[in-house]
C-alpha cells in the first residue's frame, strides 16, 4: 500500500473549501475536520503498527512535490517495478 501524507491545514483547508455532496457535511465544519483527521492519523499510525514494514510506504506529498523523480523512483522500487524515463517529469516537459 502507498500512504500519501500531506500536512494537516493543508489536506482539512482543502476539504474545508470543497464543495462535497452533502452527506459528507463535517468537511464544512473545521472542528469536525480536525477530528476526524485525528481519527485518520491514529487509523494509520495502528496499520504501520501491526503491518509488515515492508507493507506500507509512506510518501509525504510535500516532498513528492520537491523532488517527484527520487520519490517515483521509490514508489516504482517499492512497487517491484523498473523505472522506465516516462515517469520522469523532465522527460515530459520536454515532449512536444
Amino acid at each position: 500500500m502507498i500512504y500519501l501524507r500531506r500536512d494537516p491545514v493543508d489536506t482539512c483547508l482543502s476539504c474545508y473549501f470543497q464543495q462535497f455532496v452533502p452527506v459528507m457535511n463535517f468537511t464544512l465544519d473545521l472542528s469536525d475536520l480536525a477530528h476526524y483527521y485525528r481519527e485518520h492519523q491514529r487509523l494509520v499510525a495502528h496499520w504501520r503498527s501491526v503491518l509488515p514494514p515492508d507493507t506500507l510506504l509512506v510518501v509525504p506529498y510535500a516532498e513528492l512535490i520537491a523532488d517527484q523523480e527520487t520519490w517515483t523512483r521509490r514508489i516504482l522500487d517499492f512497487l517491484g517495478l523498473p523505472w522506465d524515463e516516462r515517469c520522469s517529469i523532465s522527460t515530459r516537459l520536454s515532449d512536444p
